[in-house]
């Protein structure tokens, strides 16, 4: 086979597991192909051809190279997309595999092929590829055109960062009037944000709604505690409150008043409790359970009363 790039011809003569596969001329062919034409026409890895790759030496399961190559001929053949590599994996392909592989550049040839791929893809797909908030990361559904971020309780996303990729790299987008640029561009995620996608034509455009939603709390703590105007000791570390009432205060039917954690609520046994409202009779310690706005983190309290002297 007459080879077009000599490093790519090195890796057939100077490995044998892949001689035994190919591995250089495919590689030549695929490269070639895609710089030229931009489209792969020939035939991708068997699943005998990726176990053998990624046995040829140690390294190969951290940097996955197969796998790579493999979703780079698919994606060209399907006219899809593939993930890009970071600059961690490049390096380790170009420098920390073995010498054949360095001698090719091997990580930054993968990741030329990788932006061939993905900018010859379909020029008429508007969609997102991938969306996330800080380290939130969303649910891409292009069939419904929508995005779903969860975000931890108490997040502030009244002026928030988007990161985004599209599926194809060259659409654009815009929010209202408002040009946007993933890293950079701020908006109000408070509640559903609607991207307006261009695809690489030009012309076709699609609508995806982007839907941020707030978890539960899932704090559970009562944060001030007070009995007949006594404010309560509260130990979070034993989770007890300690409270001394003046003397001669009947204990057996006092209403507290407490504040708990937002969307907490509480119970003694199976009554939900009212600040300032629900009655306990306090003679003996009572228990107090509170759970959290996610409805299953919970932590008891003991409030014990005693009764100044």
């Amino acid at each position: 086979m007459e080879y077009n790039n000599e490093a790519f011809k090195n890796i057939d003569t100077g490995c044998p597991a892949a001689a035994n596969i190919g591995l250089g001329a495919i590689i030549d062919t695929a490269y070639n192909q895609l710089k030229t034409t931009k489209t792969y026409t020939g035939e991708v890895l068997t699943d005998a051809q990726v176990e053998a790759l990624d046995k040829m030496c140690s390294a190969s399961d951290i940097t996955d190279i197969a796998y790579i190559l493999n979703n780079i001929l698919t994606a060209s053949k399907s006219q899809g997309t593939v993930d890009e590599l970071s600059e961690e994996i490049i390096d380790k392909i170009n420098n920390g595999i073995c010498g054949i592989f360095q001698s090719c550049a091997l990580g930054t040839k993968l990741e030329e092929m990788i932006e061939i791929v993905n900018d010859a893809s379909d020029d008429t797909v508007a969609d997102f590829k991938t969306f996330k908030i800080g380290e939130y990361i969303g649910v891409v559904d292009a069939t419904n055109a929508t995005v779903a971020i969860s975000v931890p309780y108490g997040t502030d996303v009244s002026s928030a960062v988007a990161e985004f990729t599209f599926v194809n790299s060259k659409s654009t987008a815009k929010v209202d009037s408002t040009a946007q640029e993933s890293g950079v561009t701020t908006n109000d995620f408070s509640s559903p944000v609607t991207y307006v996608i261009t695809a690489e034509d030009g012309t076709t455009t699609k609508n995806y709604i982007v839907t941020v939603t707030e978890l539960a709390n899932t704090e559970a703590k009562i944060t001030a505690y007070s009995l007949a105007s006594v404010d309560g000791v509260i130990d979070e570390t034993n989770h007890t409150i300690a409270v001394e009432v003046p003397k001669d205060t009947d204990v057996t039917a006092l209403a507290a008043t407490f504040t708990l954690s937002a969307q907490a609520t509480a119970k003694v046994g199976d009554d939900a409790q009212t600040s300032g409202t629900t009655e306990n009779d306090f003679t003996n310690p009572v228990t107090y359970i509170i759970t959290a706005g996610d409805e299953e983190t919970t932590q008891n309290y003991v409030v014990t009363v005693t009764v100044a002297e």
